[in-house]
């Protein structure tokens, strides 16, 4: 019984292997087809692939560079938008029952703007307006002005 087991293992073990070494043999054939295919493929064909990436390149290079200029000149037109806010309410006649005047600071990224102000009366309501150039006013600013100059110095929302 011993004799027949180890026949039949050993002729288990050899038809295995026979079939292991026809998968193999099919999958060296695979690639020697698809070396060849590659050897012979003509110079011509491989420089037109080359060639075509190469032009790849350099449109993507070309729009590359396109692009870092734009982003340059928005960002250099960025400073000057309108970038940091402050305000403040009050009331400008202390007989008026609410705060219904106001002054608002709109700056950009230098500090330049300009500052709103709306005086609120029972029978009239006046703006005024004042240029604001690096963070100062040639025109005297009121306690309310200045306020809000300074809340929009510390408006970090879009500062770098």
């Amino acid at each position: 019984m011993d004799s027949t087991y180890v026949t039949y293992s050993s002729l288990g073990a050899t038809i295995i292997a026979i079939i292991l070494g026809i998968i193999n043999l099919i999958r060296l054939k695979k690639i020697e087809k698809t070396r060849s295919n590659l050897l012979t493929t003509p110079h011509e064909n491989l420089d037109q692939i080359l060639d075509l990436i190469l032009k790849k390149n350099q449109e993507l290079t070309r729009e590359l560079n396109n692009t870092n200029n734009h982003l340059g000149e928005i960002e250099k037109l960025s400073l000057k938008s309108l970038q940091k806010v402050g305000t403040t309410k009050f009331n400008s006649i202390s007989t008026d029952g609410g705060n219904f005047s106001f002054a608002i600071a709109l700056l950009d990224y230098e500090h330049n703007g300009l500052v709103i102000s709306n005086l609120h009366a029972r029978d009239t309501n006046r703006i005024y307006l004042k240029p604001i150039k690096n963070g100062n006013s040639h025109i005297p600013l009121t306690p309310e002005e200045k306020e809000a100059l300074e809340k929009a110095f510390i408006d970090k929302y879009l500062d770098n």
